[in-house]
């Protein structure tokens, strides 16, 4: 399963994260892009919300910082949720390829 965290009411899934945002968060957390997730600590967690409230909202980095400093641990976890990547992947192939899927009629 991978993680999503709601963000000024978007969500984020993890697997929408940009290189950049990536690369900000493994210097801020020590961590690789395998391991980053808002469960594994504190600081991991702060540090995604931090990032993202930046990248997404366009929130300065103060004022972000500050925002997380004080949301209660309950706050966040109301943030967190989770999804399977897998969800996303076509069901029909041929050939190797994934199959169009069929316009549908409105009718009319």
């Amino acid at each position: 399963m991978a993680w999503t965290l709601k963000v000024e009411g978007q969500v984020v899934r993890e697997h929408d994260l940009t290189l950049g945002e990536v690369e900000l968060l493994e210097a801020a957390t020590s961590e690789t892009w395998r391991t980053l997730n808002p469960l594994r600590s504190a600081s991991c967690a702060k540090a995604i919300y931090v990032v993202l409230l930046q990248q997404r909202s366009g929130m300065n980095v103060e004022a972000a910082t500050k925002q997380a400093d004080g949301m209660l641990v309950t706050e966040f976890l109301e943030l967190v949720g989770v999804y399977d990547p897998d969800d996303d992947l076509p069901t029909q192939y041929e050939d190797g390829n994934p199959q169009k899927v069929a316009e549908t009629s409105t009718g009319g």
